[in-house]
């Protein structure tokens, strides 16, 4: 039981002040005012007067980096609880989603999470992305060679189609296409071509994946729009301003975007300027489409999430924000009702936080402490 927590249930909620939230078997079973829920006396309380409750936050774009990650099952436990605690419970978050990492190495750290002590966050993956014919990313290639990894460019459509299903049978949540691939002059970004993407996307589609796209450029954005991508991986720079008409019509096609604005200051350029990113992702806002954090953390050597929110805030207030971390992500990756609220039935993942957000989207940082699945993952103290 958790109580005595200022409890925001979801981004849209008003504060509930004083609450209780009980928690057994890794899932929330109640909610609500503390003279109306009922503490058994078998709980274990867990006083958080004068903190503030919000759901555990999502990063959704990540990457699994470091020479531990390349043998998962050989790490230590130590070694992982390090690496998961610094990059990403500190902050908050309890799920993150690995866009792009080889499969079996992704998966083999999912289930080592799911079925050890470690305390870590949850990890979803895309596994191995899908390259173009010869399009594997020029800063890419280093990785593949030092670590010999399998190529993951597109021989043909039919074959790209048996690996996808081959990476949802082995429990990828996504699938990630590079429909513009940086691989340096003279070509400098190569698309996919759109009868590969087509095909991808109607397999994922079959499976229940949603499929996000690294576009890059005008070619990249529009060979992912014209052929069922769901969700941009990245903003596009390179693709210059989106005016009204086409935000509306990427939201009206559902399309989401996880801008990772921050990268584009990590890493400047003047060809991708982030004020271009901004701009982008703020018309796709104003026009109602869905956005999603991510910082791209892995590639990224940045994994506080501050500077995407300061990025972040120019055009969303903190519950949008706040949104963008637990229930759109929930929904995009099929789990809404699930995860995203604390609300009875939903996982007990829950951060608890010592200043409140309403007053400072910054306060979103000031992380106590973090619940998994109903078991304390990280504590500041």
């Amino acid at each position: 039981a958790i109580t005595g927590a200022t409890i925001y249930a979801a981004p849209d909620a008003d504060p509930m002040v004083g609450g209780t939230i009980l928690v057994s078997g890794g899932r929330i079973v109640d909610v609500g005012p503390a003279k109306s829920v009922r503490i058994p006396k078998s709980y274990e309380q867990v006083d958080a007067a004068g903190q503030f409750a919000v759901a555990g936050y999502w990063n959704s774009h990540t990457h699994l980096v470091g020479e531990h990650m390349t043998d998962p099952l050989g790490a230590s436990d130590k070694a992982l609880a390090a690496y998961f605690r610094d990059a990403y419970l500190k902050y908050g978050f309890t799920t993150i989603l690995d866009l792009a990492s080889e499969t079996s190495i992704a998966i083999a750290v999912s289930e080592r999470i799911e079925t050890s002590s470690i305390s870590a966050p949850r990890l979803l993956t895309v596994g191995s992305p899908f390259y173009p014919r010869g399009g594997t990313p020029i800063y890419a290639r280093p990785i593949y060679e030092a670590y010999g990894l399998p190529s993951a460019e597109i021989i043909d459509a039919a074959s790209a189609a048996l690996r996808l299903e081959a990476q949802a049978d082995a429990g990828v949540r996504a699938v990630k296409l590079f429909t513009g691939a940086i691989v340096g002059e003279p070509i400098g970004v190569l698309p996919m071509e759109a009868d590969d993407v087509r095909v991808l996307t109607d397999a994922a589609d079959r499976r229940g994946l949603p499929v996000f796209a690294h576009p890059t450029d005008t070619a990249g954005v529009n060979v992912a729009i014209e052929n069922g991508v769901d969700i941009f991986a990245h903003a596009a720079p390179l693709a210059g301003a989106w005016d009204t008409e086409r935000a509306s019509a990427l939201a009206a096609k559902g399309i989401g975007l996880t801008p990772t604005l921050r990268l584009f200051e990590v890493f400047p350029h003047p060809s991708t300027p982030v004020e271009l990113a901004v701009l982008q992702a703020a018309a796709l806002h104003e026009a109602g489409g869905d956005i999603l954090f991510g910082t791209d953390a892995g590639f990224s050597p940045e994994y506080d999430p501050k500077g995407e929110w300061a990025l972040m805030h120019r055009f969303m207030d903190w519950r949008e924000i706040l949104a963008a971390m637990t229930t759109v992500p929930a929904r995009r990756l099929g789990e809404a009702g699930q995860r995203g609220e604390i609300a009875a039935g939903q996982a007990a993942d829950i951060v608890l936080l010592s200043a409140d957000p309403a007053l400072d989207y910054r306060n979103l940082g000031t992380v106590d402490r973090v619940v998994k699945q109903g078991r304390v993952v990280f504590s500041a103290q």
